[in-house]
């Protein structure tokens, strides 16, 4: 919930009155006010989260879909919504996924190389902590592909099928050297996949048939 002042109304009045409003109409379990932020937290004893936020008229906008204007006495709150969701809609963040995806080439064999070293020595809470970092990046390519918000696993679900059951296959399950190498490789097949979609233009520094000849090096070593 977003609520927009107006000059003459300062932030702390609104938000005293906001706060009397909830206490009136639920029992609270918990309440946070955080002014540097323009935020107050309120969960109900029947565990409903109310997050506000609160901001001038002048700088109204949405930044997900599911919006909804209650109560704005300038007006203008509805048009500067509805015009700042269609602007951020449209615009194409095929820029950014490119900026992702090189990002993501030039950092995550890192991560993909320590967790098979890690495997190797026995390190399995070490190596599953570099598989988790990998899988976030990996995540993100998803959700800027798709135009999902994946903060705190939003929007996860709503992904297409394709990416979900690509997704599955590097959940670990079990903490062991045999899992955890399935499920390296697994990452790494998705990963790769997903930077090869950009073609020449990835600028992969490290290619997927070095990182997985390193980890099945790794694997043989372990073996031994």
């Amino acid at each position: 919930m977003v609520i927009a002042t107006d000059a003459n109304e300062s932030t702390e009045g609104v938000t005293a009155h906001m706060h009397r409003f909830l206490l009136e109409r639920h029992s609270p379990i918990y309440f946070k006010q955080v002014p540097q932020r323009g935020l107050q937290v309120f969960v109900s004893s029947e565990f409903l989260e109310v997050d506000i936020g609160y901001g001038a008229y002048a700088y109204a906008a949405a930044f997900k879909k599911d919006w909804k204007v209650l109560f704005d006495k300038s007006g203008t709150v509805d048009e500067k919504m509805r015009l700042s969701w269609q602007k951020h809609e449209s615009a194409s963040n095929d820029d950014e996924y490119g900026k992702l995806r090189a990002e993501c080439a030039d950092t995550v064999w890192h991560n993909l190389m320590h967790a098979a070293t890690a495997i190797k020595r026995g390190q399995l809470l070490r190596a599953m902590s570099e598989l988790e970092l990998s899988r976030g990046i990996y995540i993100g390519l998803l959700g800027c592909r798709c135009a999902r918000d994946i903060k705190r696993g939003r929007d996860l679900d709503k992904l297409p099928q394709k990416e979900k059951d690509e997704l599955k296959r590097t959940l670990v399950f079990a903490l062991s050297p045999d899992a955890l190498w399935e499920i390296l490789f697994a990452l790494a097949d998705a990963i790769y996949t997903e930077l090869e979609r950009g073609g020449e233009q990835a600028h992969i520094s490290v290619n997927r048939a070095q990182v997985t000849e390193y980890i099945s090096a790794c694997r043989s070593l372990s073996r031994g």
